[in-house]
C-alpha cells in the first residue's frame, strides 16, 4: 500500500489499516484521527506535522520514522518500535507508550505530559526541554538518555533506571523516585523540591547546587554523591547513607539526619541550623565553620570530629558523645550539653555563656580561657580539668566535681 491509496480509502471512512506496510511513505500534515495502524511495518515513514489523535499504533514498527511535530494525543503506542524515531516538538500528550522501544529517539521539546510510558525503553533517548510532567515511567530504562533542562513535574519514575542519564537544570519537583537507580546521574542545578527519593540509588551522582527542598530521601544511598551547595533545606534523610558525601556549603537547614551514618564527611560551611542530628554518627567528620545553631545532636557520636570555628549557639547536645574532641573557639551559647561525655576535650577559648552542662563529665578537659557566665556546672565531673585563666564566677557549680 502507498500513501495516495491510504489516503483515499481514509477518507472515504476506513479507519483499520492494522499490519498494513506504509516503510519509507511520506504522510507529512495528514489527518488521520483515529486511524488504526496496529503491528503496522512504518519504518522510515514521514509523518512530520500529521495529526494522529487517539491513532491506534500498538506494535508498529517505526524505527527510524520522521514524526517532527506530530500530533498522537492519547494515542496508543503499547510496545511500538521507535528506535531511533524523530518525535522532535511532537505533541504526544497522554499518549500510551507502555513497553515501548524509544533507544536513541530524538524527543527533543517534545510533549509527554501524563503519558504512560510504563516499563518503556528510553535509553540514550534525547528528551532535552521535554514535558513530561505527571507522565509514569515506572520501570523504564532512562540509562544515558538526555533529559537537561526537561520538566517531570509530578513524574512517576518508580524503580526506573537512570544511570548516568544528564538531568541537568531539569525540573523534578514532586516527582516520585521510589527505589530508582540514579548512580553517576548528572542532576547539577536540578529542581527536585519535595520529590520522593526514598530508597533510591544516588551513589556517584552529581546533585551540584541542586534544589532538594523538603524532599524525601530515607534511607537513600548517596555514596560519594556531589551535594556542594545543594538545597537540603527540611530535607528527610533518615536512615539514609552517607558515606563519602561531598555536602561542602550546603544548606541542610531543619534537614532530618536522625541516626544518619555521616562518618568521615565533609559538612565544613555547611548549614545545618536547626537540623535533627539525634543519633547521628559524626566519627571524623569535618564541621569546620559549620553552622548548628539549635541542631539536635542529642546522643550523636561526635567523637574525632572537626569542629572549629563551628557555631553551637542554642544547639541539643544531651548525651552526645565529645570524647577527645576540639572545640577551641566553638560557639556554644545556651546549648545544651547535659550527660554529655566531654572527656579530654578542649575548649579553649568558647563560649559557654548561659550552657547547660548538668552531669556532663569534663574529666581532663582543657578550659583555658573559656567564656562560662550563666553555665550550669550542677553534677558536672571536672577532675583533673585544665581550668587556667577561666572564670567560675557567675557559673553555677551545685554538686560539681571541681579539679583539686
Amino acid at each position: 500500500m502507498n500513501a495516495d491509496e491510504l489516503l483515499r480509502r481514509y477518507a472515504n471512512g476506513e479507519r483499520d489499516f492494522r499490519q498494513a506496510n506504509l516503510s519509507g511513505a511520506d504522510l507529512s500534515l495528514a489527518i488521520l484521527r483515529e486511524i488504526n495502524l496496529s503491528r503496522a511495518k512504518l519504518a522510515g515513514i514521514g509523518f512530520s506535522q500529521a495529526n494522529l489523535t487517539r491513532a491506534d499504533l500498538s506494535r508498529a514498527i517505526l524505527r527510524e520514522a520522521d514524526l517532527s511535530q506530530v500530533v498522537l494525543r492519547e494515542a496508543n503506542l503499547t510496545a511500538a518500535k521507535l528506535v531511533g524515531a524523530y518525535l522532535s516538538q511532537g505533541n504526544l500528550e497522554g499518549a500510551v507508550l507502555n513497553k515501548a522501544k524509544l533507544t536513541e529517539a530524538d524527543l527533543v521539546g517534545a510533549n509527554l505530559r501524563g503519558a504512560k510510558l510504563v516499563g518503556a525503553n528510553l535509553s540514550r533517548a534525547v528528551l532535552i526541554e521535554a514535558d513530561l510532567s505527571g507522565a509514569d515511567l515506572s520501570g523504564a530504562d532512562l540509562t544515558g538518555a538526555n533529559l537537561n533542562d526537561a520538566r517531570l513535574f509530578g513524574a512517576n519514575l518508580a524503580r526506573v533506571d537512570l544511570t548516568r542519564t544528564a538531568l541537568r537544570n531539569s525540573d523534578l519537583s514532586q516527582a516520585n523516585f521510589f527505589e530508582a537507580d540514579l548512580s553517576r546521574a548528572i542532576l547539577q542545578g536540578a529542581k527536585l523540591v519535595r520529590a520522593g527519593l526514598s530508597d533510591a540509588i544516588l551513589s556517584e551522582a552529581n546533585l551540584a547546587n541542586a534544589d532538594l527542598t523538603e524532599a524525601q530521601c530515607m534511607n537513600a544511598d548517596f555514596s560519594r554523591t556531589n551535594l556542594k551547595g545543594a538545597n537540603l533545606t527540611r530535607v528527610g534523610l533518615s536512615g539514609a547513607i552517607l558515606d563519602r558525601v561531598d555536602l561542602g556549603h550546603a544548606n541542610l537547614t531543619s534537614a532530618d539526619l536522625t541516626r544518619a551514618d555521616l562518618t568521615g564527611v565533609d559538612l565544613s560551611r555547611t548549614n545545618l541550623t536547626g537540623a535533627q542530628l539525634q543519633k547521628a554518627i559524626l566519627h571524623r567528620s569535618n564541621l569546620v565553620q559549620a553552622t548548628l545553631k539549635e541542631a539536635n545532636l542529642s546522643e550523636a557520636d561526635l567523637t574525632d570530629a572537626r569542629l572549629a570555628r563551628a557555631i553551637l549557639t542554642g544547639a541539643n547536645l544531651v548525651q552526645a558523645n565529645l570524647t577527645g574532641v576540639d572545640l577551641a573557639g566553638v560557639s556554644l551559647q545556651e546549648a545544651d550539653l547535659s550527660g554529655a561525655s566531654l572527656i579530654g576535650a578542649i575548649l579553649n577559648q568558647a563560649d559557654l555563656t548561659n550552657a547547660k552542662l548538668v552531669g556532663a563529665d569534663l574529666s581532663g578537659a582543657s578550659l583555658y580561657e573559656v567564656l562560662v557566665q550563666g553555665a550550669d556546672f550542677t553534677r558536672a565531673c571536672l577532675t583533673d580539668a585544665f581550668l587556667d585563666a577561666t572564670d567560675l564566677n557567675g557559673a553555677l557549680l551545685t554538686e560539681a566535681i571541681l579539679p583539686r
